[in-house]
C-alpha cells in the first residue's frame, strides 16, 4: 500500500476555520437546573448555547 500523499476528500474542508479567530475558552460553573434552563432558552432563541450565552453577556 503506498504511503504519503493525500487521499481524495481528506483534510480540512475549505471555509472550516474557526470563525473570527476565536481561540480562547471561558468556563463557568452551573447547577444542573441552571444548565437546563440555559439550554432551553438557547433552543427557544434558535441559537447554540455558546452563542446565546455570549449574546446575553455582551448586551
Amino acid at each position: 500500500m503506498p504511503r504519503g500523499g493525500a487521499r481524495e476528500g481528506a483534510g480540512r474542508k475549505l471555509g472550516s476555520t474557526k470563525e473570527n479567530n476565536k481561540t480562547k475558552n471561558l468556563n463557568i460553573r452551573c447547577t444542573e437546573e441552571e444548565i437546563a434552563l440555559i439550554k432551553e432558552k438557547a433552543k427557544q432563541a434558535d441559537m447554540s448555547v455558546a452563542s446565546y450565552v455570549m449574546k446575553k453577556c455582551l448586551e
